[in-house]
């Protein structure tokens, strides 16, 4: 039998730099960007940004990559949003910058005078990628305005954080659950280590309907598949019939999706008309599942809700210690603790644990002790 050696690596078939990270899902072939081409336009973003005016500590609202590299704070907001909902979220974050597409370039508008953002700092984003549809007719700069020259953001040295662990990257606003939405605070340090977790993955293919300005799609999308050189396939909008027919022709391995989503992939019809069989991973959150999914993390009957911890999980509410306080809790070696106090030695687990089809028994049902260990 042949062993294979663990210092055997795969031989890619392209430089790592031309892998296509992101690709337009409506014309693949034309429309795409590399990993390459990605970090020099987000450089390109960054030291215009530098030169139009923000420093270390100020917030944008969106362009992702670009702002982190100049030193600035991402907030993102739904295209949904009113001129009301817009207009407090650019106060409470102190956005410096404001990028708009063209669905919602009249709302920034608007919304900007009330909370004193000048004119000069909001751009206009179109979906052309020449830039040629400005701004609509508004007395506004487009966003290709910000570049810098090609051969000056070559040299660019974006900025580091002096301490990732606690400087924040990104203020996601919460959904009005429990009260007005709150800025949820995220570190460099939690962006950067969530694509550590599978450091020799395969190549897979994924595809993006969900929006970039969400916490969930700029994990997947932005923060983990570059690093991890999985491709993605980018949907302009979320058209259910076209997932169906993008993941059976470009065979996506891995959907990151909404429960929305999750129940029609259960219950339409349309699943049929197209060959699903290359999904092996489905992640699916930003919303509960269904009550019956609900209930296997609890007491049967009872009530309950589950508490992560993890360098992953957010810095806390933004300007707000008092929902940060009700919501989180930092005490380091609270569960080990608890264990020492109550388990007895002979019950910890040491060395980790395996899973087994069944416990071995002998036939008069006595357990096989010495095959379990």
């Amino acid at each position: 039998m042949s062993i294979q050696s663990h210092w055997v690596v795969p031989i890619p078939e392209t430089s790592p730099q031309r892998w296509k990270i992101f690709i337009n899902a409506e014309n693949p072939d034309q429309n795409f960007l590399t990993l390459s081409d990605f970090r020099l336009l987000s450089k390109r973003i960054a030291l215009g940004l530098q030169r139009a005016g923000p420093w270390p500590g100020d917030r944008i609202l969106p362009a992702f990559k670009g702002k982190l590299m100049a030193g600035g704070i991402f907030t993102g907001a739904s295209p949904a949003s009113g001129k009301a909902e817009l207009a407090y979220q650019l106060k409470d974050s102190g956005a410096a910058f404001a990028i708009a597409g063209n669905s919602s370039l009249s709302v920034a508008v608007e919304a900007a005078p009330q909370v004193g953002l000048p004119r000069n700092r909001i751009y206009a984003f179109h979906n052309s990628a020449t830039g040629t549809e400005r701004t609509n007719g508004y007395d506004i700069r487009h966003w290709t305005d910000l570049l810098a020259p090609t051969a000056e953001a070559e040299k660019f040295h974006w900025v580091q954080p002096v301490d990732p662990r606690s400087t924040t990257c990104c203020l996601h606003y919460s959904s009005k659950t429990t009260g007005i939405p709150k800025g949820v605070e995220i570190t460099h340090y939690a962006y950067g280590l969530d694509p550590s977790w599978r450091d020799n993955i395969q190549r897979q293919r994924t595809i993006c309907f969900m929006p970039m300005y969400h916490a969930a799609g700029q994990t997947a999308f932005i923060a983990n598949h570059p690093k991890t050189g999985i491709p993605s396939y980018i949907m302009p909008a979320c058209n259910f019939e076209k997932l169906l027919k993008c993941v059976h022709n470009f065979k996506i391995t891995t959907l990151t999706t909404a429960p929305s989503i999750v129940l029609a992939l259960a219950k339409s019809p349309l699943c049929s008309k197209f060959d699903l069989s290359s999904v092996e991973e489905v992640l699916c959150g930003t919303a509960p599942l269904a009550n019956e999914v609900s209930e296997q993390v609890a007491e049967p009957k009872a009530e309950g809700e589950q508490w992560f911890s993890g360098p992953t999980l957010i810095k806390g509410y933004w300007r707000n210690p008092k929902a940060t306080l009700e919501a989180t809790v930092e005490k380091d070696g609270e569960i080990i603790e608890w264990m020492e106090s109550r388990a007895a030695k002979y019950k910890w687990l040491m060395g980790g644990f395996t899973f087994v089809d069944s416990i071995p028994r002998i036939p008069s049902g006595k357990i096989l002790r010495r095959v379990l260990r």
